[in-house]
């Protein structure tokens, strides 16, 4: 009974996604004559417009982008590597619950990426290794990894290919969980994905400063946090999960204090949302400052297992 009620919530879950996807899908339609310009760098004014007309477009992947896709974004926006923020993959051994291993895999997905996106190819390749154990511990299929770690074991020094394989881990552990009945994990492994990926950017910010583009793309997260948030709270009957909600809450809490007037959402491609309309959320340096205390806060009690 417990997983046919869990099954219906799931298959309402995707319905409703389904049908945000085909109502949004419709608008673009209707507004397919309008002119966008997307850049790399998020946001586009136009030039030969008014500034009471400027629309701005903003894209992010519906529900879930790999790690790897969010840090290419800062690394667009200029960030630097830093080694020693990374967390030790020599201490995935070092969590013994399931919410503090998931958590953690996806800290250690991010930490993939990131030193991937920057060729290092030793260090990629650790990670993968942690990343492998702990998601045998958590029933993750090893067919998901044997292939992905010696290609990555071959490909080291290509920066491309390391990259690829670092999304292709993230991506390919989401269908298997999905596919087997796991949102729960989905969650939680997501939700330590994204605090990784804040903190990374957020540690490479020493001081505030309204020009640095690293801000902008933080704000960016302000749309994956909702969605993950939506997510987590669709699958809270489960213990863990409603573990970690307040995590993402005070996070998404954040997020929801940025300026910014309201856009419109359409539907470009297949997983991609435009924000069309109004104006970019705004980091002030206040916001700034909550959000990262917040954000070293909640990546040390990840990574120190406290509750």
């Amino acid at each position: 009974m417990i997983k046919a009620d869990r099954n219906l919530k799931v298959l309402k879950m995707k319905i409703q996604q389904l049908t945000v996807l085909i109502l949004l899908s419709f608008a673009l339609l209707i507004g397919c004559n309008n002119q966008q310009k997307k850049t790399n760098d998020g946001f586009k004014f136009e030039e030969d417009l008014k500034k009471s007309d400027i629309e701005i477009t903003k894209s992010f992947i519906y529900l879930f982008p790999s790690p790897g896709e969010i840090l290419d974004r800062f690394q667009e926006a200029q960030l630097a590597f830093d080694p020693e923020a990374l967390h030790d993959p020599t201490h995935e051994d070092r969590y013994l619950t399931s919410r503090d291993k998931a958590l953690n895999l996806g800290v250690y997905l991010t930490d993939m990426a990131y030193a991937s996106l920057f060729d290092r190819s030793t260090i990629s390749v650790d990670f993968l290794d942690a990343i492998q154990n702990l998601s045998v511990d958590l029933n993750v299929s090893t067919s998901v990894f044997e292939s992905l770690i010696e290609r990555a074991k071959e490909n080291m020094g290509v920066r491309d290919s390391l990259v690829d394989i670092s999304n292709e881990v993230f991506y390919n552990m989401i269908e298997f969980l999905e596919g087997s009945g796991q949102e729960n994990t989905i969650a939680i492994i997501s939700c330590g994905a994204y605090v990784e990926s804040m903190y990374l950017a957020m540690n490479a910010v020493d001081s505030y400063d309204e020009k640095n583009p690293i801000l902008k793309q933080i704000t960016e997260l302000q749309y994956p946090m909702e969605n993950l948030l939506g997510h987590a709270e669709s699958v809270s009957s489960d213990p863990n999960v409603q573990s970690i909600l307040n995590y993402i809450k005070q996070l998404n809490d954040v997020f929801s204090e940025l300026e910014s007037e309201s856009s419109t959402a359409t539907v470009s491609e297949p997983g991609v949302i435009n924000l069309t309309g109004g104006t970019a959320p705004e980091l002030t340096e206040e916001n700034f400052d909550v959000m990262k205390e917040k954000v070293m806060s909640i990546r040390q009690l990840i990574i120190g297992t406290k509750s």
